[in-house]
């Protein structure tokens, strides 16, 4: 209820915080919300450069795979970050594998490579097209929710750069390569 919490300022502006709550979750907050400025402080001076890898994956009754990952509101195309002396498509079959057991069983077909300077980043993806794969997932930690969508009824939310994606492949849009 409302009546239960508080507004503490600390150097970081405003926290809610429950009233019951002890000097240790009080602390993490505070900890918590500082951190978040650190990182933003960080990246506005390093600029950092990263290279990832996305996939639209499609199966037999032409629907794509989404996933909703525990840390987002939105749904995704699964992929993620590609480490440092790792080919694309290496990266992209340990990413689909970590995510959701799912093994690609042909040569991934890439849709485009897209950019982003967003909260003074340098990201760049690649998006492949995978039809031939397997899938088993199991519960992790990262992907709370996954599914196969028909194109006409894609959950309501969803990524924007995402959407522009299916766009691209589902209505042989011209590639925009701004993410």
């Amino acid at each position: 209820a409302l009546s239960d919490l508080t507004y503490y300022n600390d150097i970081c502006g405003k926290i809610r915080i429950n009233k019951a709550a002890n000097k240790t979750m009080i602390l993490k907050k505070i900890l918590f919300k500082f951190a978040g400025y650190l990182i933003k402080a960080k990246l506005r001076i390093t600029k950092p450069f990263s290279i990832g890898v996305r996939a639209l994956v499609v199966n037999d009754q032409d629907q794509v795979l989404l996933v909703k990952h525990s840390y987002s509101d939105a749904w995704y195309l699964p992929g993620g970050g590609v480490n440092k002396k790792e080919h694309l498509i290496d990266g992209l079959k340990r990413e689909l594998y970590e995510e959701l057991q799912l093994t690609i069983n042909d040569e991934p077909v890439l849709l485009g490579t897209y950019s982003s300077f967003f909260e003074h980043k340098s990201d760049f993806s690649s998006v492949f097209i995978i039809r031939d794969f397997d899938i088993n997932p199991t519960d992790n930690f990262e992907i709370d929710k996954w599914g196969f969508f028909n194109f006409q009824d894609l959950p309501e939310k969803i990524s924007p750069g995402t959407f522009r994606r299916l766009e691209e492949f589902q209505q042989n849009k011209a590639i925009n390569y701004r993410w």
